[in-house]
């Protein structure tokens, strides 16, 4: 481990550029989430862009040094006092927001899948059996959540945070909020090329996209705090597949999540910082926010 930490930081030290576009990546998939929140709740509330940056760093660094997502929560706690609004509306704006992440990145990862097997050199292609049976296994899961829908309740609690939101999603809202999504999807295969070339791994960058993706979605659909052993494993699984060596391959999840944790703690000190000087001058003012 090592001597592979060392090979890193060689690598860095002679070609900083693709470091730093590492670097730049990794930040905007940071600010890309509080961003939409600003979008969604902008001239409704004295939440300004910089305090939803703030918050929404400290709680990333509280999710990536504390178990069990403890982020979560202190995340919905402070977004309602930055927000001033009703816990109910925060949070199903935050659901409505996470719906939208997981559908278009679903999305990606069917389009990932089909690139991947359509850029596979020796052309495998699935068979008709495999496909049935993922269609199969895809309706069933969809038959079970609509059939769970139903008998939890779940739709009436849905259908009440939607009457809560539905005056803040315009459809020029939504749009943006799809769209930071697709660009969030891009950094996001930019940012493993940049580390990828940097590890010395030659290989197609459509095909490595491909694999980020799917390796990013398996880790979101396993719900494991940061997506952890399902990402990296299908990660290294498809780059060894690749005909990378296993050892260099495991770098790369490695030097991403080491990356997600620089910002983060840049992100979390700056944020808890920035939002305890507010406090301190929201005291001074007798109550007024400074926004």
């Amino acid at each position: 481990m090592k001597e592979a930490l060392d090979s890193v930081l060689r690598a860095v030290g002679s070609n900083w550029p693709l470091g730093g576009l590492a670097l730049a990546m990794a930040l905007g998939h940071f600010l890309f989430e509080p961003s939409r929140w600003w979008i969604v709740f902008r001239g409704r509330n004295p939440a300004t862009l910089r305090g939803y940056v703030a918050t929404f760093g400290m709680t990333a660094l509280l999710s990536y040094t504390m178990p069990l997502k403890m982020g979560l929560p202190t995340r919905m706690l402070l977004l309602k006092r930055l927000m001033r609004e009703k816990a109910v509306v925060v949070g199903a704006v935050l659901a409505f927001d996470s719906f939208v992440y997981y559908v278009a990145w679903g999305l990606a990862a069917v389009i990932a899948g089909v690139l991947y097997v359509g850029l596979n050199p020796i052309g495998v292609r699935p068979s008709p059996l495999t496909v049935v049976g993922a269609a199969i296994a895809i309706g069933s899961v969809l038959v079970l959540g609509v059939a769970w829908l139903r008998r939890s309740g779940a739709r009436h609690r849905l259908r009440s945070m939607w009457l809560q939101i539905k005056e803040l999603l315009t459809p020029g809202t939504v749009s943006w909020i799809a769209g930071l999504v697709v660009v969030d999807v891009v950094t996001q295969c930019v940012r493993h090329w940049a580390i990828a070339t940097l590890l010395g791994i030659s290989i197609s960058p459509w095909r490595l996209a491909a694999i980020t993706v799917a390796s990013l979605f398996s880790g979101m659909a396993s719900f494991l705090p940061l997506g952890l052993g399902a990402y990296d494993g299908v990660m290294v699984a498809l780059l060894v597949g690749e005909s990378i060596p296993l050892a260099l391959a495991a770098l790369v999840p490695i030097v991403n999540r080491g990356v997600s944790l620089v910002v983060a703690g840049i992100l979390g000190v700056w944020g808890a910082t920035d939002q305890g000087i507010r406090v301190r001058a929201l005291r001074k003012s007798g109550g007024q926010s400074p926004g």
